[in-house]
């Protein structure tokens, strides 16, 4: 059964086209990823579908009695509501019923003979739709929900509007995973969740029987929940089928016919106009003639084959250059504690030594001390304990998750030039065009700018002043899937120093030669390689526990 359909849509924001044609539809219970460049209209597409905004031209279709649910990115809760409240809004309609069945428990005790009947055969149905709507339980399913995002206990009873945008954003889509709506559209549903919950999400999603059309740019979260891929190019839908790799090779397979095709395209045309200029005057002319008109028809309907075919998911593109590489370890870190209260540290008992050229990933829950270890590495914050030694005169250059190196009021160009004052302004200008940014966007003042577009001002900053050590927060959270991978490239050829807080398992699979694990209670640990090797060794514990074989110790 269809549940939703888009019908040749188009949607203009101001004179420029964002779909143009857009067709494909959503089957009662798929999972698909909705994949595409930023600002190509995945989050148009999303509103459309929720009703909150019309096409202006075709058609978007809605099977009858649909009930959906749309997460966006920054949802807004009510004011005044507990985090538990909001949540529990979402069973209203089985608490209305539960209301009703109290009211006619009542009624049957004073009502007897046809009355009694009436009433005890209204019951049974009642009963039955609570059943449906899985019964009593409903607070115990919400408070589930609400752990397996991590909104323990200590969140319950706040203001929910007193919450950060992260936590806003994951109290929302408890919420809406409540609710259990026919089709779930979630808007980036990854962004604020740490590794435990994006598996728990994984699972929750895989197993719930709803459609969900999904906007993410986690590419090891699409491949464990969905089945289908629409990419959206050139403001039209293609629909492929399998998972976010399996898209990725299809895409590939497809871009290679194409190519193929042009070259057919372009090989014939030039053969047809060859026969007509030769031709064109003689004996033959009106059979050149009739085969020019005959081309001309051909080209109108197949193109010139001058255009190639080219995946349509940015052009961010860079490189970063080091500059001399160090001998000896980059950071050597001994007895290490971090955090904001000496009685409460957030880690402690850190020993690391850190070789040039290596890449350290950094995983662990929010709030374990991941970022906090990044600043006292920047030397931003002091240790609580230990030492941390680096050669004299070593450049750091650090990527913040928030931009908080930004100054929002200067634009693009000026702050990324005052990295690097001595910079000419022409290869600044040509470093931001490169990573996706040109002509005006280069003197918007940062705040007006988007996630994504700040995030490539701060790769500028690092980019231009070569630093030899690259300590880098959550570098990909604002990044679509082409900047991702792009990022990704340079840093492999990058042949110094990195060290990166992630939660993006692919970009740690690919990259990491360690990872520094950060879990609640125990002393930070290094795992050999990336996440994969991280999850093979958890695993491995679990076994050791249940079987009751001795642990291996934590630590570096």
């Amino acid at each position: 059964m269809t549940l939703l359909a888009y019908r040749d849509v188009e949607v203009h924001h101001g004179a420029r086209a964002v779909l143009r044609g857009a067709t494909g539809e959503v089957r009662r219970g798929e999972k698909l990823a909705l994949v595409g460049r930023n600002g190509s209209g995945k989050t148009t597409l999303l509103r459309l579908a929720a009703g909150q905004i019309e096409p202006d031209g075709g058609t978007v279709q809605r099977a009858r009695g649909i009930r959906i649910g749309y997460l966006p990115q920054h949802p807004e809760p009510p004011d005044g509501v507990t985090v538990l409240e909001w949540v529990l809004g979402a069973f209203e309609p089985v608490r209305a019923i539960e209301a009703r069945i109290e009211a006619l428990h009542e009624a049957l005790a004073r009502a007897d003979g046809r009355e009694q009947q009436r009433l005890l055969e209204q019951l049974a149905e009642l009963e039955s739709e609570h059943e449906q709507r899985g019964g009593w339980d409903w607070r115990r399913r919400a408070e589930a929900v609400l752990d397996g995002l991590g909104l323990g206990t200590e969140y319950r009873d706040r203001v929910a509007s007193t919450l950060s945008g992260g936590e806003r954003a994951r109290a929302a889509l408890a919420r809406l995973l409540c609710e259990e709506p026919d089709l779930l559209l979630l808007d980036e549903p990854t962004n604020h969740l740490d590794m435990a919950m994006l598996e728990w999400l994984e699972g929750f999603l895989a197993q719930a029987p709803e459609a969900v059309l999904i906007v993410s740019h986690d590419r090891a979260f699409l491949d464990a929940v969905v089945s289908g891929v629409f990419a959206l190019e050139h403001g039209r839908l293609t629909r492929y089928e399998g998972n976010y790799s399996r898209y990725k090779v299809l895409r590939r397979e497809a871009l290679e016919r194409a190519e193929k095709e042009r070259e057919q395209i372009a090989a014939y045309i030039e053969k047809e106009r060859a026969f007509i200029r030769r031709f064109r005057a003689g004996q033959r002319a009106k059979e050149a003639r009739g085969r020019e008109r005959r081309l001309e028809r051909f080209i109108e309907e197949h193109g010139d084959g001058s255009v190639r075919e080219r995946e349509d998911l940015g052009t961010f593109s860079f490189r970063f250059r080091s500059g001399k590489r160090r001998g000896g370890p980059v950071f050597r870190i001994e007895g290490l504690a971090g955090g904001y209260d000496p009685a409460t540290p957030l880690f402690r008992d850190l020993d690391l030594e850190l070789p040039p050229g290596e890449v350290l990933g950094i995983v662990g829950p929010n709030g374990a001390g991941k970022t906090t270890l990044l600043r006292i590495l920047r030397g931003e914050l002091a240790p609580l304990a230990g030492t941390v030694k680096s050669p004299p005169g070593l450049r750091v250059g650090a990527f913040y998750q928030q931009g908080e190196d930004l100054d929002l009021e200067r634009t693009a160009l000026e702050q990324t030039h005052d990295a690097a004052p001595r910079e000419d302004l022409v290869r600044v200008r040509a470093l931001l065009g490169r990573l996706g940014l040109s002509g005006d966007e280069q003197l918007k003042p940062l705040g007006r700018m988007s996630g994504g577009e700040r995030a490539r001002v701060s790769m500028a900053r690092l980019l231009i002043t070569r630093p030899e050590v690259l300590l880098l927060d959550e570098p990909t959270n604002h990044l679509d899937t082409a900047a991702r991978e792009a990022l990704e490239a340079a840093l492999e050829e990058y042949d110094s120093t990195v060290v990166a807080v992630s939660h993006d398992r692919y970009f740690l699979d690919r990259l990491a030669d360690r990872l520094l694990v950060f879990e609640p209670g125990t002393r930070p640990r290094l795992v050999l390689g990336g996440y994969a090797a991280y999850r093979a060794d958890a695993q491995r514990d679990s076994a050791q526990r249940a079987d009751g074989t001795p642990q291996r110790g934590n630590g570096g």
